[in-house]
Order: C-alpha cells, then structure tokens, then sequence
C-alpha cells in the first residue's frame, strides 16, 4: 500500500536519473549541501527525494513529478579548480528505496520541499510473459558482456557509442557468473541506468 510523506527535501538533478536499489554519487554544491543538512537535522531526517529537471524556463526549473526516494548513505568534499578560483564541492552517497510521486510542493525557494506519496512497485516477475521477456533479455545482456576489448570497440565506432562498460560495472565480465536480479523491474532498472545512450526522458520512463 503507498505511503505519504511530508515535508521531504527533494534535491532536483540535471542530465541524471537515481533507480530504486541502486547506490551511486551525486554532486551537489556547498550552498545545497549545507541547505539539505540544515533541513534534514532540524525534521530529524535521514533521506531525500531526487527529482530530475525536465526543463528550464526562464532560470526556473521544471521538474518531473516522479522520483526516487533515497537513503543518505554518506558524503565527502573536494576543492577544485575553476577557472582562478576554486570551488568546493560535495558529494552524497546515496541509497535508490523506492519510487515516489509528488502529491504537493509546500516551498519552492530556497530549495525544493514537497509532500510525496511513496509507490508500491508492481512485478509481475511469475508471469510466463515476463518470464520469457527476462530470459530474453538476460541472453541478450550475456552475450554483450561476452565481447572482447576489440569487439566492443570496433562495434562502439560502427554505433557510435562507447558499449557497455557502464554494463560491466554494474553487471560484471561475462567471465565471472553473472547475478541476475530477482526482480524484472530491478533489472529494468539496472538496464536503464547502464545505458549511457539514453535521455533523462527515456530513463524516466
């Protein structure tokens, strides 16, 4: 059954898109890590919502109205260098829970604060349908990992993409047995966040 929350920190991404049960990095300026930090310690809060930016009107960011709800794992700082001057930035550790829509934003500015619902995800993963879908793409999947060095790269100039280490890494070699997900929605999810091709509108999906 979906859940409300109230009062949750979103933090909108640009050119990026964060999947349930996945663990990855975002960076994020000081001035929006010490706005979240200030937030999440005065409603004793240990996660956020991360929305990605549809589009941007006139400076305003349009976001889109499904997210993912995120456990803050961690979070590091690091000077670089821009230009002559240098800027610190952060970067959060964070932790996919689950899906969720926004129902209302209660604050806009500063930074973003929505009340959000939390959705229930849906598998149909014992439908002889699916079944033969995973399968399919599972083999599919196999024999990509399979490739040589020199496969993948003939085949990334032929498709004018850099293939499938982004794959690799969340996936393994092929010379190492695979774990598949138990979930076909996890490792549609997976797919999705593997492939660098796809837009932030195609990931949304």
């Amino acid at each position: 059954m979906a859940s409300m929350r109230n009062d949750i920190f979103i933090l909108p991404l640009r050119q990026q898109v964060i999947f349930p049960a996945m663990r990855t990095s975002l960076s994020v300026s000081t001035q929006s890590f010490v706005e979240l930090c200030e937030f999440c310690e005065k409603h004793n809060r240990t996660h956020i919502g991360v929305l990605a930016v549809k589009s941007t009107k006139n400076g305003v960011d349009e976001l889109y109205s499904t997210g993912t709800w995120c456990r803050i794992a961690s979070h590091s700082q690091t000077t670089k260098k821009s230009g002559d001057k240098e800027v610190s930035v952060v970067t959060l550790s964070v932790e996919g829970q689950s899906r969720f829509r926004v129902e209302r934003f209660t604050q806009t500015g500063p930074f973003h604060v929505a009340n959000i619902q939390l959705l229930e995800e849906r598998d149909a993963s014992d439908s002889t349908e699916v079944k033969a879908l995973v399968q399919s793409v599972q083999q599919s999947l196999q024999e990509l990992l399979s490739e040589t060095p020199q496969e993948k790269g003939e085949k990334g100039k032929e498709e004018g993409s850099g293939g499938s280490s982004l794959l690799r890494n969340l996936f393994g070699s092929a010379s190492k047995r695979v774990r598949w997900p138990a979930s076909a929605s996890v490792l549609a999810d997976m797919i999705a966040a593997g492939l660098s091709q796809l837009s932030v509108a195609e990931r949304q999906k």
